[in-house]
Order: C-alpha cells, then sequence, then structure tokens
C-alpha cells in the first residue's frame, strides 16, 4: 500500500504496487542539528559528502550500482540535510529490488515530503518498473510541491499504464501547456488520443511532431496506423515508408498493419511489400 498525504495529513493516494508494499505516512519536516560540530568540521562534513555523491554518479555510469549504492549512502550519513545523496541511494536500492528500500522511502517522506526532483525521480524509477500505481503517487506529489512538464508527462505514463486513457491525455495535455516546445508532450498526447479512437487529433499531433522532428520513426509508423484507420491508406503507406527507409526493422510491425488490417491491404509476398514502401 502506498499512502501519501499532504501537510494537512489528507490523504493523497493509497495504492498498492503490484509485489512492492508500502507504507508511507506524511510527518513534518525536521531539521537536522549540529550544534556540537565546529563550523570547519560541518564545512568537512560537506565537502566529504559532495566528493562521495560524485563518486556514486562516477559509479553508476560505469554500471557498477553496488559501488554507487554505497557511495550515496556514505554521503547522505556526513551531510543529512542534503536530500540529493539519500534520493540517490535510495533509487539504487529500488532498482536493485531491495526491501531496504521500503523503510528508506518512509524516511524520505518524513524528512523530505516537499523535495519534488527526488519524488519525480522515484517516480521514474518505479514506472521503469512497471509500478504504476506507486508511480502516480510520487508524480502526483511533486507536481503538487512544483508543476512541470516532465513531472506531468510522468503522471500521465502511469495513468496510461493503468489504463486511465482520459485522465492520461488531460496529463499529456497539461504537459503540453506547461512546455510548448515539448515534442515528446505533443507525440504523448497524440498517441493518447489514438488510445481513445480520436484520430483526427492524433494525425495533427503526430504531423506536429514531424514537423520539427522528420526522423522520429515512432512518429511515422503511428501516423501510418491513424491514417489507416481513417481510410487514408496511400497516406498511410507514405509514412509507414518513411519509417521503414529510415530504420529497417519497423517493417514486421508496418506489414502487420498493412495486412491485418480491415482497412489494409493483403500482400501475399512481404518483400514486394518492402521494396513497395521504400520507394
Amino acid at each position: 500500500m502506498f499512502w501519501l498525504e499532504d501537510a494537512g495529513r489528507r490523504p493523497v493516494a493509497e495504492k498498492k504496487a503490484g509485489s512492492l508494499t508500502i507504507f508511507l505516512a506524511a510527518a513534518p519536516i525536521f531539521a537536522v542539528c549540529c550544534l556540537d560540530m565546529t563550523s570547519s568540521e560541518l564545512d568537512r562534513r560537506r565537502a566529504s559528502a559532495r566528493h562521495l555523491f560524485e563518486q556514486g554518479e562516477s559509479a553508476l555510469r560505469r554500471g557498477d550500482i553496488g559501488r554507487a549504492g554505497e557511495a550515496f549512502e556514505a554521503a547522505a550519513w556526513e551531510a543529512p540535510d542534503w536530500p540529493d545523496p539519500v534520493f540517490s541511494h535510495c533509487l539504487v536500492l529500488l532498482e536493485r529490488a531491495e526491501p531496504a528500500a521500503v523503510k528508506l522511502l518512509q524516511d524520505l517522506l518524513t524528512r523530505y515530503p516537499d523535495h519534488a526532483p527526488g519524488w519525480e525521480a522515484i517516480g521514474q524509477a518505479l514506472l521503469r518498473a512497471r509500478k504504476a500505481e506507486a508511480a502516480l503517487a510520487c508524480f502526483e506529489r511533486a507536481t503538487h510541491v512544483s508543476p512541470s512538464c516532465t513531472r506531468a508527462m510522468g503522471r500521465g505514463s502511469a495513468l496510461r499504464m493503468l489504463g486511465r486513457v482520459a485522465e492520461a491525455r488531460d496529463a499529456f495535455d497539461e504537459a503540453g501547456r506547461l512546455d510548448p516546445h515539448s515534442g515528446r508532450a505533443t507525440f504523448l498526447l497524440a498517441l493518447s488520443a489514438q488510445d481513445l479512437q480520436d484520430f483526427a487529433a492524433a494525425r495533427d499531433g503526430y504531423l506536429r511532431v514531424l514537423a520539427n522532428n522528420p526522423e522520429l520513426v515512432e512518429a511515422h509508423v503511428n501516423l501510418g496506423t491513424v491514417l489507416q484507420a481513417m481510410g487514408d491508406l496511400e497516406g498511410a503507406k507514405q509514412a509507414y515508408g518513411a519509417a521503414v527507409r529510415q530504420r529497417g526493422d519497423t517493417f514486421g510491425r508496418v506489414s502487420q498493419a498493412m495486412t491485418m488490417s480491415p482497412k489494409g491491404e493483403l500482400w501475399l509476398d512481404l518483400e514486394s511489400l518492402r521494396r513497395h514502401l521504400a520507394g
């Protein structure tokens, strides 16, 4: 169970995250008092924490998750009032599916309930693990603190994974309003329109994406699927052809869409179809 509460103790989400059961209850942020430390000792520990944190990030880039977790945990010990190391340590534990992640998440919510970047990162990790309900709770917490395009997209992706497509479309629309130049938000909005069989809106969205990024193969494929559903088979072939010319491994999906759809064409010779699409 994921139970996230706001500062007024009102529950905003109560979720079950697959096999991962987590109970998080909000509490006021507490300050870490270091009255018994001298100023020079505090400076030394903060410098040590920064060095350890950099070592952890370097280990992550090398793919050494174990070493990264050790460095982040040590950095959090050196600077207990700095949220970044403890959130990074939690991300490593989640990546490794460690049971200790549960207790650390409880600690994070108690100490840093309003650290939006950290909760966004946790949400992304849970989304990659396909724990959509838990991810949604994290994105909602981050968005409540500080709305952003990426947080709205994360929320929409979690909602779409849960099958709540209309709500996902609203979230992607919000993402586009927060950053009108985000091609990713435009693509996801078009994808959610396609999910809802609003093919005209999906077509227009994919065309906007391709106007700025004509090399996005996924948009070509999806545009072809939408045009085919609308009965524009020639337009669909042009979109499919653009995808196949840019990336040959899309032909399997394209050929299946072309031949299996009620509005498609039956090609017995798939190599002929490949040559036809490739122009």
